[in-house]
C-alpha cells in the first residue's frame, strides 16, 4: 500500500535533509538525526537533532470545482537543537539553520525558463502545488526548552482529489 501524500512528503523532506553532509558541502552532518513528528526527547537522543512537525493550528481548506479538489495549506515546522554554548547558547544554531535553508532551498529555486533548477526535489519532485519557506527563529533556553533551538515554518501547498 501507499504512503498517504503527506507522509510521502515529510519522507521526502527527511531524504532531503539527511543529505546535509560536510561531503555535500554543508556545516553540519544530520545523518541519523532528522525525525518526524517527535516533539519529545531525552538524554538518549542525540545532541544535535532536526525535527519535523505539523503545526498545531490547521489552515482551512479550500473546496473547488465539480470534482471537489481539496486545496489546503499545510503548515510544518522544522525545529533544530544542538549543544549549547554556555555564553552565547543560541551561535551553534545559526549555522544548523542556514544548512537547512539551503537544502529547502533546492525544492523552490528555479532556472532561467521557470523550471525547478533541481527537478528531483522542486516542490518535492512535484508533489506540492507551492511551497513557502518562512522566516527562521532561533530561540535561547526557555520554559519552552531547556536548550536553545530553532524553528523554520514551511507553507506546503497541496491540491488533491477527495473523494
Amino acid at each position: 500500500m501507499a504512503d498517504p501524500l503527506k507522509l510521502t512528503i515529510l519522507k521526502k523532506i527527511t531524504s532531503m535533509l539527511l543529505t546535509v553532509t560536510p561531503a555535500n558541502g554543508y556545516t553540519n552532518d544530520f545523518t541519523g538525526k532528522v525525525f518526524r513528528g517527535r516533539t519529545l526527547y531525552g538524554t538518549e537522543s542525540p545532541e544535535t537533532m532536526i525535527s519535523i512537525v505539523e503545526s498545531p493550528r490547521p489552515d482551512q481548506p479550500n473546496f473547488a470545482g465539480e470534482n471537489e479538489v481539496l486545496q489546503e495549506d499545510w503548515l510544518l515546522l522544522i525545529q533544530g537543537w544542538t549543544r549549547d554554548d554556555a555564553v552565547n547558547p543560541t551561535d551553534r544554531l545559526y549555522p544548523m539553520l542556514a544548512d537547512v535553508e539551503k537544502v529547502l532551498f533546492r525544492a523552490v529555486v528555479c532556472n532561467k525558463v521557470g523550471d525547478g533548477m533541481y527537478p528531483d526535489d522542486y516542490r518535492f519532485g512535484g508533489l506540492v502545488v507551492n511551497l513557502q519557506i518562512g522566516p527562521g527563529v532561533v530561540r535561547p533556553p526557555s520554559e519552552v526548552s531547556s536548550k536553545a533551538f530553532f524553528y523554520l515554518p514551511l507553507r506546503v501547498s497541496l491540491a488533491r482529489q477527495v473523494g
